[in-house]
């Protein structure tokens, strides 16, 4: 019999994701290139479902799912195996049982609906930042690689309105008690269909019986969306900081770290029994700052944790680093407790140094400085210490 502990992943069965770009899957990090584009109601009996149980009872990963198996294969924590853990721990058990996972229906339902944001991320792309989209079309010939090549992909898609309103019911149909309601963007607090949905879930009342999980920026105060959010007793917020002051609003262009530490303590006071923890994206762009951002968590008593590597573009990637800056990002990390730091080491170190990604990122960022108005030598300045000893 073929093993698959090695390989199987709870959301087979029990998620259901969304994406700018339309269509559905199994979670947020399975390649958008393979969604099932028909009825949601659909997907669980499509040829891509079936595909990719097939190939995880084989043994093997679909080829959407390569994320995970080069996390898995680093020995760092991927999305499978955070949500195999969340398996365990709702329904008490020591493993998966298969039968039981066929049984539940929907625990994840992960809702990324709509582009529109109020940022231009540097890691982030055009399918997922309205303002990226708009940027790139402007700069198509002057911009960073990885905005273009996601534009000539997705461009031409309505990103900002990918769902009719006969999918939003679906997706709806597809909650039920009990289950993980993940909302991202684009910017999630200023999306109508994230606003709809949750006084739906309201109207219903829903709202005391499902756990919502966000991520945001923190960039607008939007009081109806906090207003909406009072009426849920089971949350988590993740907000999307990957560093603090000039380094933040580099990274997330253009935004105030003055109005987002402002509107933290806002929606801290306004929801008080949620759960909290700062979710940066670990890229070349923040690796070497973290321990500020650390500080920061721990001198305004907020939780952080590392779970978020960024893989792609690969000239952003932390695995692309030279030997002696590798070590320069441990050293200053080693010092702190904070969860997740070893699976930042076992990734990082898992693959040898690429000179020629390097340059790529170099390239880019000038690139993206000369549009922007914006210097990583004034806001990331290791990384012009990095690119003069190194290229």
């Amino acid at each position: 019999m073929t093993d698959i502990t090695k390989t199987i992943c709870p959301l087979i069965y029990n998620g259901i994701a969304t994406d700018p770009s339309g269509g559905v899957r199994p979670c947020c990090v399975f390649d958008q290139r393979y969604n099932f584009r028909g009825d949601v109601k659909d997907y669980k009996t499509s040829k891509l479902w079936h595909d990719i149980e097939s190939d995880f009872l084989e043994g093997k990963y679909h080829p959407g799912c390569h994320h995970c198996e080069r996390q898995d294969q680093a020995g760092s924590s991927s999305k499978r195996t955070r949500e195999i853990e969340n398996y365990k721990n709702k329904y008490k058990k020591e493993k998966i049982e298969l039968e039981h996972l066929k049984s539940i229906g929907y625990d994840l339902v992960d809702l990324r609906l709509s582009n529109k944001c109020n940022l231009s991320c540097i890691m982030c792309n055009p399918k997922s930042s309205s303002l990226i989209l708009e940027e790139t079309k402007n700069n198509q010939d002057t911009t960073m690689a990885h905005y273009k090549n996601i534009y000539d992909l997705t461009g031409y898609k309505d990103l900002t309105n990918p769902y009719t309103e006969e999918n939003l019911e679906a997706l709806t149909d597809c909650i039920q008690e009990g289950s993980r309601i993940y909302f991202t963007g684009g910017e999630p607090s200023i999306v109508k269909g994230v606003l709809k949905l949750l006084q739906t879930l309201i109207d219903t009342n829903m709202h005391e019986k499902v756990h919502i999980e966000f991520n945001s920026n923190f960039q607008t105060e939007n009081p109806k969306f906090i207003e909406l959010l009072k009426h849920f007793p089971r949350g988590h917020m993740m907000p999307s900081l990957d560093g603090v002051g000039l380094r933040a609003e580099y990274i997330r262009y253009p935004s105030n770290w003055d109005r987002i530490h402002k509107n933290i303590l806002h929606f801290l006071e306004s929801c008080p029994g949620w759960k909290f923890h700062i979710a940066p994206t670990i890229s070349i762009l923040s690796i070497f700052y973290l321990d500020e951002l650390i500080e920061y968590a721990d001198k305004n008593n907020m939780n952080l944790s590392f779970t978020n590597i960024l893989w792609g573009p690969n000239y952003l990637n932390i695995s692309i680093l030279p030997q002696e800056y590798k070590d320069i990002a441990m050293n200053k990390l080693k010092k702190y407790s904070t969860p997740g730091i070893k699976n930042i080491e076992n990734y990082m170190y898992n693959k040898q140094p690429d000179m020629e990604r390097l340059s790529a990122c170099r390239t880019n960022l000038n690139k993206i400085d000369t549009i922007r108005g914006n210097s990583y030598h004034k806001s990331l300045p290791i990384l012009k210490e990095m690119f003069d000893k190194c290229l």
